[in-house]
């Protein structure tokens, strides 16, 4: 999905996202399993390094003793002499000290360092270390030290040890071949296609869509421009320590000594600190792929992270398992966020080149959006815990949201079945074994005198009472059931989805169905003749609903979306047969229209979201089947509905089920009519959306954009229709795939 109503206001998205940001550079800065990681990733690379640096002194004197050399020599590798870059603590500290005293800064910096970036010249003009990473890789030391390595036995918490494991002998064999390819050296004249593991061309080269990361790549940093000297406004300690992410003890002392201060002076607040980094660096870039991203609602600072995808390859080279490099990704957010390098898209980007999945998703895919992005996040906190980062608890989408809200942008929120909706849910999770209810609908069946009968009044009453009794039982039972079978506790279930997520979900299950559907379907094609398409669609079905509108007594209840509702749409109602009411109605149905089709785009890509934080449907132990029916003429139209199933479904678009066969005969005009589809949810994509439903006895499930449903191999498909109690020859069965 792509988010592109929430970027309309591009300066206060920036501003939420930002800000949003910021606190999750703060939350991983300050993690101690984000910290922690950083200090093994650390020492694997020392010990990496020093494995390496042994087998090249024996291998040079074998009679010499060289286990002490090697391991000052890997050591120096970490520390540099640069006090222009950030996280520097200079090569007085000695290695203990950093794995002590460093924050996640400085030691990601260490890190950077001894990978690639001490390979580079000295600001002194002295030559750079020849102990990197980087270079044991293109001299092919690393290899041939490491294959002949024995797999060392892996620590109590299942990571390797020490370096060696299979892991990393396989890395480094795939790194090799490439290098040493005939392709790669017919492409060594580009730039970035150099024998260097690092180089861009060979990271993207290295990833499992070569072209499409290069190409792309290449294009997000187009036209990057760095800031000249005049207009430079560099950081100060004071910035850091209001973004939690304070100068550590060892940089401050080596900025200190480089500015002729006393080590053991603290820095003032306001000092300028020597360094460049991210936005202070570098400005916004501006390029086709830049605008094309931001259209979907994507922010971007500087383009694509490379750096994301050097040191993730660099983990890999050192044998961090899949776990550890996810969390190290973490530790990348806590280094380049607070200094503002990139945003948490472009990280994550960079991260799906290094073939980095999170949470099993590919950061590098086209429906990978910037709420995916933090909603994402490495480590896979409970969104509970992703929104405490934010402000009030709210993501930088739900304020957004909110504003289109408090502005009218979204006028169906105020509508009258949406507010009992609304009313019931909340009355229900404050009393979820309806207590508090009963005990009101007991004094109130007691207060009424039913031997003298009921005035007109006490019968009104006492309607209301006993449908709202029948809303809660039902929706009681429905959420029960949900609990149970997610394992949540009331609070736990409370905190599944915001108002704000509720809303979408019933404004879908509501009267702005037919609409939302097919905004997800065309709205965030990449194609413009597809999105033409979509909107000309809309545009039909709004007609439609007018003129449904204009027949019919209407109500809320009949589907009219609120915002086509005017006051000169009252007006003609009360006038059904005055041709100028209804015409200048007409008059003003464009500017209605626009209103609600930016409506569509917040509610779709709301509803898409809040799918997202509910659980999955079912097991592979233990499946769920659910129904849907569609209406279809007998004879070729059924025939053509079957072979639409045929060979499964790719959706672009949410597709409703129920639990309830029932419900799914309804839909398809009665049994025997129309088609049945049964499917078998075995938890990869569906989500059961009945507790917010506006229809909570459907029992809805819904598949959402992406979800993809295979037919079912006949004797499965058999036993299917034995466990659904459904006739074979009724129905088509398709199976999550």
């Amino acid at each position: 999905m792509g988010f592109r109503a929430f970027y309309g206001n591009r300066a206060l998205a920036d501003e939420y996202v930002r800000g949003f940001e910021a606190k999750v550079g703060a939350h991983y800065f300050n993690d101690q399993d984000t910290v922690e990681l950083a200090r093994v990733a650390v020492e694997k690379l020392k010990d990496t390094l020093s494995t390496i640096i042994r087998k090249e002194l024996e291998k040079a004197d074998p009679a010499a003793e060289t286990e002490q050399e090697a391991e000052d020599r890997a050591r120096r590798a970490f520390f540099r002499d640069d006090v222009m870059s950030a996280g520097q603590v200079g090569t007085g500290v000695p290695y203990e000290e950093l794995l002590q005293k460093g924050n996640v800064r400085e030691l990601m910096t260490a890190f950077f360092n001894a990978a690639y970036y001490n390979s580079n010249t000295l600001p002194s003009g002295a030559a750079g270390s020849v102990d990197t990473l980087q270079k044991k890789v293109i001299s092919g030391a690393a290899e041939r030290a490491l294959a002949a390595e024995p797999t060392p036995m892996p620590t109590e918490d299942g990571h390797d040890a020490a370096p060696g494991n299979e892991r990393q002998r396989d890395e480094l064999r795939r790194v090799g071949r490439w290098l040493g390819s005939h392709r790669r050296r017919a492409v060594s004249w580009l730039k970035g296609f150099a024998r260097d593991p690092f180089a861009t061309g060979n990271v993207a080269a290295l990833s499992a869509s070569p072209r499409y990361q290069w190409f792309t790549l290449m294009a997000s940093v187009l036209g990057r421009r760095t800031i000249g000297g005049d207009e430079v406004q560099p950081r100060t300690p004071k910035y850091y320590a209001d973004a939690g992410t304070p100068l550590g003890e060892l940089e401050q002392r080596f900025v200190a000594r480089h500015l002729d201060l006393a080590e053991d002076e603290r820095l003032p607040d306001g000092q300028p600190l020597p360094w460049r980094e991210g936005a202070v660096a570098l400005r916004p870039i501006s390029n086709p792929w830049s605008r094309r991203v931001r259209s979907f609602g994507i922010p971007v600072q500087t383009g694509i992270s490379t750096t994301t995808a050097r040191m993730l390859l660099a983990a890999k080279l050192i044998g961090l398992d899949p776990q550890q490099q996810e969390t190290f990704l973490g530790a990348l957010m806590a280094w380049m966020l607070p200094g503002k390098d990139h945003t948490l898209f472009e990280i994550q980007r960079g991260a799906g080149i290094a073939g980095l999945r999170i949470d099993g998703r590919d950061p590098s895919s086209s429906r990978y959006t910037f709420v995916d992005a933090y909603q994402n996040l490495p480590g896979k906190p409970k969104i509970g815990d992703v929104r405490a980062m934010a402000d009030e608890s709210a993501l930088p989408h739900d304020r957004l949201y909110d504003d289109a809200m408090a502005s009218g942008r979204i006028a169906e929120h105020g509508a009258d079945w949406l507010t009992t909706v609304h009313d019931v849910f909340d009355e229900y999770v404050d009393d979820p074994d309806l207590a508090n209810f009963n005990a009101m609908y007991e004094d109130f069946e007691n207060s009424l005198d039913h031997d003298a009968g009921l005035t007109p009044e006490q019968g009104d009453a006492k309607r209301g009472w006993r449908a709202e009794k029948e809303k809660l039982e039902s929706l009681k039972k429905v959420i029960d059931l949900y609990r149970e079978e997610n394992g949540l506790s009331v609070d736990e279930f409370k905190l599944l989805l915001s108002k704000r997520h509720r809303q979408a979900l019933t404004a879908w299950t509501g009267p702005l169905f037919p609409l939302l559907n097919d905004a997800m379907k065309y709205r965030h094609s990449w194609n413009p003749a597809k999105r033409l398409l979509g909107y000309a669609l809309f545009r039909r079905k709004v007609g439609m609903m007018v003129g449904e509108g204009r027949i019919l007594a209407f109500s809320y209840a009949s589907k009219m979306p609120q915002a086509l509702v005017s006051e000169q749409f009252e007006r003609a109602k009360q006038a059904p047969h005055s041709a100028a009411e209804w015409k200048r109605y007409q008059n003003e149905l464009p500017a209605l229209r626009r209103r609600l089709y930016e409506e569509i785009s917040w509610q779709s890509d709301m509803a898409y979201d809040a799918l997202q934080q509910l659980p999955k449907v079912g097991k592979e132990s233990k499946p769920v089947m659910v129904f849907r029916g569609e209406r279809a003429s007998a004879g070729v139209g059924v025939w053509r509905a079957r072979r639409s199933w045929a060979k499964g479904r790719r959706l672009r678009q949410l597709l409703s089920f129920s639990r309830s066969k029932a419900i799914a005969d309804n839909f398809r005009d009665g049994v025997g009519m129309g088609l049945l589809i049964v499917a078998k949810l075995v938890g990869k994509y569906a989500r059961d959306i009945a507790p917010f439903s506006s229809a909570v006895h459907e029992s809805e499930v819904l598949l959402p954009p992406g979800a993809h449903l295979a037919p079912m191999a006949e004797g499965e498909a058999a036993e299917a229709a034995t466990a659904a109690g459904v006739n074979r020859g009724d129905a088509v069965f398709v199976k999550e795939a």
